[in-house]
């Protein structure tokens, strides 16, 4: 079957999709797949693409099917233990590399996939960084993603700050902040509910981060925190008890997306 026809036969679905699936089953450029729509697709390739497209079918993301996501220019490997890392948490990371120094001790709390604590490493040097996670699985994946990285970290098992011990100069943190009711869950089914959900009204780990912080920041160190869009108020607000400077800051959507703050 040629290319062209089996994107026509696909064409209630999305084409740059259906192109990404094509280049990873038949090891092609997007510029290839472009260019070259004559191009015959074997059988053991199509049968993959079938199946490919059942998952997405069913709503899958394709970054589980591909096994991949592209953050902060690094391609990191997903699976269902992990969250697929997303464009406006790449904010985080920008903010952080604003303030950070050689020297400094850094904690990325919740880290998943590796993501944001990965971004860092790989653009700045002298620093000790740790990055922890309540999920082995999680682990498992963001280790591996350090190593394809060619960074150097540590990792840590910990239900937020519970396991950690000494004193930070930044903590970050793109904790689960969504409530557990919230409408948008269904279309999230095939990520993981621990890295999502977080009570009732989705401030449950924002909370405790935010009440705990203190006693592993240095004096004037810095809190940064990824919320949802109309959480920055909530946010703000427990922040003022143990921190000042404290700013929100929007995603490239203008929506509020990261606050910051530093210890009192």
């Amino acid at each position: 079957m040629r290319l062209s026809t089996w994107l026509d036969e696909n064409h209630r679905l999305p084409r740059l999709d259906l192109e990404l699936l094509l280049c990873a089953r038949l090891k092609l450029t997007r510029a290839q797949v472009i260019a070259h729509r004559e191009l015959q697709i074997d059988q053991a390739a199509l049968a993959g693409l079938r199946r490919d497209v059942e998952r997405l079918n069913n709503a899958e993301p394709l970054a589980y099917i591909l096994g991949s996501r592209e953050f902060y220019g690094i391609t990191l490997s997903v699976n269902p233990a992990v969250l697929i890392p997303r464009p406006e948490t790449e904010l985080l990371v920008d903010l952080a590399l604003k303030v950070i120094t050689p020297g400094m001790r850094v904690l990325d709390l919740a880290t998943g996939s590796g993501a944001v604590a990965i971004a860092i490493a790989a653009n700045c040097e002298s620093i000790e960084l740790h990055a922890s996670d309540l999920s082995l699985d999680a682990l498992n994946v963001a280790r591996h993603n350090a190593h394809q990285a060619g960074v150097e970290l540590t990792f840590l098992e910990s239900d937020l700050f519970a396991s950690l011990n000494g004193r930070y100069d930044l903590v970050l943190s793109n904790p689960p902040y969504v409530a557990e009711n919230d409408p948008h869950l269904p279309a999230l089914r095939y990520e993981p509910l621990l890295a999502l959900v977080s009570g009732s009204d989705g401030m449950t780990a924002l909370t405790r981060i935010i009440q705990t912080a203190p006693d592993y920041l240095v004096h004037n160190g810095v809190l940064m925190l990824e919320h949802g869009f109309d959480q920055a108020m909530r946010v703000q607000t427990l922040m003022r008890e143990s921190f000042h400077d404290i700013q929100t800051h929007p995603d490239l959507g203008a929506h509020d997306r990261v606050t910051t703050g530093r210890r009192k």
